[in-house]
């Protein structure tokens, strides 16, 4: 609750800055890395002696290196644009749920602004929306948190790439598809509908995701809209990019 009050106070102020970004994830950090560490060891690890800091260390620097890619993933690639000016597409698989951030006035913001600078540029970027479904915990891997989507596939400036369960025919042909039940998704509560955002099924007045989905839920094809690395693509797209066979689907689910 304490570590949300900045991104209120943020909000009501209508003030952002970088420093409150990198203030804000330093917070962060001691929140949901050192604090949870330190409860770990006091609470059963202790006993082990200088064996019981190694799982509480090495969760915390688990926590830091997840904040800081989050942070400068986006700075590499933007400083990249004037020297790979054939830069047109970044596909990114990194995300945290919402309510795991501190709202719309903080880190959020910043990153945002990174994105309008991307777009800007001509660059497509493409983000996965997760695999713990609806609920994704702090950690995103996990469907034990609470009912969110997940940042950064919910800012209005990219394209959220869902997951389908894709069952084929003995013969190869497709014989049904329909959402995969990890794959993430849902409703912003942090930006509102684009005008752009249209179509069946898509209704309210907050950003749905994703916006596109492809096979990700099949035991031959899993989890070909998931990236596990963020790359700036300028030649061959054929391992990262989004599918564009005919069993791409579109919509909000």
């Amino acid at each position: 609750m304490i570590d949300g009050l900045d991104g209120r106070l943020a909000r009501l102020l209508k003030a952002t800055s970088r420093f409150g970004a990198e203030f804000d994830s330093l917070s962060d950090f001691l929140c949901f890395g050192v604090a949870p560490g330190f409860i770990m060891y006091m609470w059963s690890l202790q006993r082990g002696g200088g064996f019981g800091y190694a799982p509480c260390l090495i969760f915390a620097v688990c926590m830091a290196l997840r904040l800081a890619r989050f942070n400068a993933a986006l700075d590499s690639h933007i400083d990249d644009i004037p020297t790979h000016p054939g830069m047109r597409q970044l596909s990114i698989s990194l995300g945290l749920g919402e309510t795991f951030l501190n709202g719309p006035g903080g880190e959020v913001a910043i990153e945002h602004q990174k994105f309008l600078k991307l777009a800007a540029a001509g660059v497509n970027v493409f983000i996965s929306t997760g695999d713990a479904g609806s609920n994704p915990d702090e950690t995103g891997h996990s469907a034990t948190g609470p009912t969110q989507a997940e940042y950064q596939s919910t800012d209005p400036c990219v394209i959220a790439v869902g997951g389908t369960t894709l069952k084929l025919a003995p013969d190869g042909t497709v014989a049904s598809e329909v959402g995969w039940s990890s794959g993430g998704g849902g409703k912003s509560i942090y930006f509102p509908r684009p005008s752009w955002q249209t179509g069946s099924g898509v209704t309210g007045l907050r950003r749905l995701v994703p916006d596109v989905s492809a096979t990700a839920g099949t035991p031959r094809a899993r989890r070909t809209s998931t990236w596990s690395f963020i790359s700036a693509i300028s030649g061959d797209t054929t391992s990262v990019t989004p599918p564009r066979s005919p069993s791409t689907t579109a919509g909000s689910w």
